[in-house]
């Protein structure tokens, strides 16, 4: 029972009596009259706007403030006893939480703060009151941290065998394909005989979302064995210090015979039509994933040597190109020759020579109409870890290409003749299609594609030449030559270009093959 004001006169007491009677004191002062406890229809009712916070996406490292409003729309004062968060860590109140009374048709403000945590952080606010019908009122947290994360690709490779003393290397990519600026602080190679070379800018190195940087390991042995390397890069992605490895294999001087050959051009050409004809065995993963990352190249140098070129992939029986005809001022060339590298096959999948016959039939009149032009070099590029198994040989083939084309030859990107090796079998067919044409054989068992791309190009657009550069310092004395399969002794050693000079110029075609034994130091 309330206690009384003190008696000043009778009308006092008797008003104070009357107040006790009806049961008007210690009521709440905004209840009015009635009292918020006689009358049901006189009570808080909390809202709060919005209904469901959500932060959006918010820097790894930064942190976002939202104001929250508590309302009430009853006819009675509301007391908010307690705002928490009840679940999620990476949300919080921007102040301490003290009791609060909202009048009837008033409102209070919140400030709720978003660190995040994880890419995606969800949680709950309660928020307990004296609303009859809603004593605890929960509302759904919602926010994206968005934070770096680098991406090295390739994460593992394996750079292939060098003699000692001579250089492989490998360009990877360090990529941030996450949400928020990446900084690169620290980029290390172990491994003995390894090295790396990368951008010349100092670090640190600041990538956006979806940008990347190269930086190309080395790999020069001093002396023979296989050698694990490791690339270790230092950023401010969370998950901490990401690496790549590699692995590599000096291989010593001991009777270390070399073949190195060359193709006599027969141009050189202003124009050339090159045919990718694909084989989609799922054996050919690795090896498609090298054709897409050699095709940025492979443009490049194509426009470098200001030739005219179109370009198509095709794989499926019909001979249609998979994705069109790009050339040199197609401004999507690269996206489309790669998005072309994956496509359809059918009943020839593993006999290219028989595809490319039907590419180069179709270049006439058919779905490739106008592919093929009469003063172009015509190149089709047939790469397969697998013999071509075509109904007819290969000649014949090649026979059936120049009937439509009357220039065209073979490179092929195939298994090595006679053994072929861990990833792939010999590519015969393929080999004497090459051969017959005046093409190229170029082994797919390499990792790095990027010289075959060359070749292919120079074989449009590199002139008649005498001179034979070598891959290695060879012992002159150990030096044989052959032009068409016949040993010939017209010729002359340059050990300041490292090159074959031929006494005469050979025809065009003409392939030649030089052997030796690499000379035993690296002086």
């Amino acid at each position: 029972m309330p206690v009384a004001p003190p008696v000043v006169g009778n009308s006092l007491v008797l008003f104070g009596l009357s107040l006790v009677a009806s049961g008007l004191l210690g009521c709440k002062s905004d209840q009015g009259i009635q009292g918020q406890g006689s009358d049901p229809n006189v009570k808080p009712d909390i809202f709060v706007d919005p209904v469901r916070v959500d932060f959006g996406g918010v820097p790894y490292d930064q942190t976002e403030t939202l104001s929250l409003t508590i309302g009430n729309r009853g006819n009675a004062g509301l007391d908010v006893d307690e705002v928490v968060v009840a679940e999620g860590p990476a949300f919080s109140l921007a102040k301490d939480w003290s009791p609060e009374r909202v009048a009837a048709d008033g409102s209070i403000t919140v400030e709720l703060v978003y660190s995040p945590i994880n890419t995606e952080d969800e949680g709950w606010l309660v928020i307990t009151s004296d609303d009859p019908d809603t004593p605890e009122f929960w509302l759904a947290l919602d926010g994206e941290g968005l934070f770096p994360e680098l991406e090295i690709s390739p994460a593992s490779t394996d750079l292939g065998d060098t003699i000692v003393c001579y250089e492989l290397s490998e360009t990877l990519e360090l990529r941030n394909v996450g949400d928020a600026p990446l900084e690169i602080t620290a980029v290390d190679q172990v491994g003995e005989g390894y090295s790396i070379t990368g951008d010349e800018d100092p670090l640190p190195w600041t990538l956006e979302p979806d940008d990347a940087v190269d930086v190309e390991v080395h790999f020069l042995p001093e002396t023979g064995g296989e050698v694990t390397g490791t690339l270790y890069v230092e950023s401010n992605d969370p998950a901490g210090q990401r690496s790549a490895t590699q692995l590599a294999t000096g291989e010593s001087f001991a009777s270390q015979e070399v073949v190195d050959t060359w193709r006599q051009p027969d141009g050189p050409w202003a124009a050339v039509d090159l045919v990718f004809a694909v084989d989609q065995s799922a054996s050919m993963d690795d090896d498609r994933q090298r054709i897409v990352d050699n095709i940025g190249h492979l443009v490049d140098t194509l426009d470098g040597a200001g030739l005219s070129w179109q370009a198509m992939v095709v794989s499926d029986d019909d001979g249609c190109s998979n994705t069109g005809v790009v050339g040199a001022s197609s401004a999507t060339a690269v996206t489309t020759l790669q998005d072309g590298v994956y496509g359809p096959s059918g009943w020839y999948a593993e006999s290219l020579l028989s595809v490319a016959v039907a590419a180069l039939e179709q270049g006439e009149s058919g779905c490739n109409s106008g592919f093929v032009r009469s003063d172009a070099k015509t190149l089709v590029v047939a790469i397969s870890d697998e013999a071509d198994h075509s109904d007819a040989d290969p000649e014949a083939l090649v026979s059936m290409m120049r009937s439509y084309a009357e220039t065209a030859a073979v490179v092929a990107i195939v298994g090595d003749v006679p053994d072929g090796c861990e990833t792939a079998d010999p590519g015969l067919g393929y080999v004497s299609a090459a051969d017959f044409s005046g093409g190229q054989v170029l082994s797919i068992c390499d990792t790095d594609w990027s010289d075959h791309f060359d070749v292919v190009v120079d074989l449009a657009a590199a002139e008649p030449t005498d001179t034979v550069s070598l891959s290695y310092d060879p012992d002159p004395d150990t030096i044989v030559v052959e032009v068409d399969d016949v040993e010939t002794a017209a010729w002359i050693y340059d050990d300041a270009e490292n090159a074959v000079i031929l006494d005469e110029m050979p025809e065009a075609s003409a392939y030649v093959e030089i052997t030796y034994i690499v000379k035993d130091s690296c002086d």
